[in-house]
């Protein structure tokens, strides 16, 4: 019988604060996930990291930017290959019409950039969502 064993550690941080024209939100993760030899598991970075600003502007609209950095990950379980790192810019911007019902479109991937995830399964390039929200 194959056993691995591994250690897997995680810690997260997250800020964030509300003004009234204007929202800050900033987080850092690092994971410690290694198998036995001192190998970083796969596809799991040891950081990430995000920066995200949000306009209060009249009538209530919103407009936000996030920013996500991911960094390189191991292809493989000897960490002889590597996946690039990742950096990904989202637009959000929401409308609230009244208190029951909110507008959203949102642009994933804004600079449209090529990376893999893992396997080198492509993630999708620049994504649109649009969508509305009624609470009863």
């Amino acid at each position: 019988m194959n056993t691995v064993s591994a250690d897997y550690r995680t810690f997260e941080a997250v800020i964030a604060k509300d003004f009234k024209y204007a929202g800050l939100n900033a987080g850092v993760t690092n994971t410690k996930a290694q198998l036995d030899g001192g190998y970083q598991i796969m596809w799991v970075p040891q950081w990430q990291c995000n920066a995200g600003v949000t306009v209060h502007l009249p009538l209530k609209i919103d407009i936000g930017v996030n920013y996500i950095y991911t960094e390189k990950r191991p292809e493989d379980n000897f960490n002889l290959y590597w996946y690039d790192e990742m950096n990904d810019l989202q637009l959000i911007i929401k409308w609230q019409a009244t208190t029951r019902s909110t507008f959203m479109f949102e642009v994933k991937n804004l600079l449209d950039e090529r990376h893999y995830y893992h396997d080198r399964y492509p993630m999708p390039g620049r994504s649109f969502t649009a969508g509305y929200m009624f609470r009863g």
